[in-house]
């Protein structure tokens, strides 16, 4: 019965046997030769047509044969995002800090030259761990995916947690929390706009006129969540410019309860998006309570796998009169991926 064979493009033969008269009669007289023009006819087929190895998971890549350069496309993992601030049960009148959102990785993109028939190792960078708001463990950037040594896409920066920085003074200062970069190294700049924010320290009497908040500009990818201070929210996060996710949403401030003297926790901010998916959604702040206890700050979303994308920082817990609360954890980043492309050359 006669068997399928729809060859192989990459383990076509540059010779083989042809069978002659002297040959025995047999099906294995003549195989050989019959998978030989199916492999050269599935090499011809897919001659110049693009081959795309997609890896969601670390691995080898083995250089077909005849192909002396790919296409890398990719990201490492995204940043981790910051834990919401710890409120005590002492300090009536401060406004405690949700943790930054991890930022999104970069899609990059190189053209590197491959030796056929040669295994080039494949590594995935792992997602930034969350962080806690006991500070274990403090949050983590993005792992960096690579193409043997041939290239290296950046992990993503975490975002801040800040364990005990609060509203010190709800009229003049603020303590907020940054979050995390795109990209390992790279720097950040400031964008003047009548939004919200996500900035380390800022003194509001020193705004310019007309202007009532800071926000980072996209460059900063996943901005940092703020307490609760009227007009002063956590950030969303940012979106990708590649792929077109969207940032993860920014955590709700907790209500003051009874006469609000012990205040709401700020809410986390949201994680970065990255090239391949949507960042991971800021946690509410926990409420503050006057006469009963208050609550924990949420924790942060973890960003899906293979996204590149931040994971939300922790909503701060609320204060109250007692032991006061905790805040909730940052969330992972996501891990990262690679394409590889490849035309198959012929001679």
């Amino acid at each position: 019965m006669s068997t399928p064979f729809a060859g192989n493009p990459a383990a076509w033969p540059i010779d083989y046997l042809i069978p002659d008269d002297l040959d025995p009669r047999r099906a294995s007289a003549v195989n050989v030769a019959l998978q030989a023009l199916g492999d050269r006819t599935a090499f011809l087929g897919a001659r110049g047509s693009i081959q795309v190895v997609d890896y969601t998971a670390s691995g080898t890549f083995v250089c077909p044969n005849n192909v002396t350069s790919v296409l890398l496309i990719g990201c490492g993992g995204g940043g981790g995002g910051g834990a919401g601030s710890p409120a005590p049960g002492t300090n009536p009148d401060e406004y405690h800090v949700g943790g930054g959102g991890g930022g999104g990785a970069l899609l990059g993109v190189y053209r590197a030259a491959v030796v056929p028939a040669t295994p080039y190792a494949v590594s995935l960078g792992v997602g930034g761990v969350g962080g806690g708001p006991a500070g274990v463990p403090l949050p983590g950037a993005g792992g960096n995916t690579t193409f043997g040594s041939l290239a290296t896409f950046l992990g993503a920066g975490f975002g801040t947690t800040l364990l005990s920085a609060k509203f010190v003074n709800a009229a003049t200062k603020y303590l907020l929390a940054h979050g995390g970069l795109s990209a390992a190294g790279q720097l950040s700049y400031f964008n003047l706009a009548p939004s919200q924010i996500g900035f380390s320290q800022w003194d509001s009497a020193a705004l310019p006129a007309g202007i009532t908040s800071l926000r980072l500009a996209p460059q900063q990818i996943g901005e940092g969540g703020a307490g609760s201070a009227g007009t002063f929210l956590a950030a969303l996060g940012a979106p990708s410019n590649a792929g077109g996710f969207a940032g993860g949403a920014r955590g709700i401030a907790g209500a003051s309860l009874n006469a609000g003297t012990f205040k709401g926790g700020g809410g986390g901010g949201g994680g970065a998006a990255g090239p391949f998916g949507a960042g991971g959604n800021g946690g509410n702040g926990g409420d503050g309570n006057n006469m009963a206890p208050g609550t924990d700050g949420a924790p942060g979303a973890s960003a899906a796998a293979n996204t590149g994308a931040g994971g939300g920082g922790g909503g701060a817990g609320g204060a109250d009169s007692g032991a006061g609360n905790t805040g909730g954890d940052g969330g992972a980043g996501g891990s990262g991926r690679l394409l590889v492309l490849y035309t198959v050359n012929g001679e």
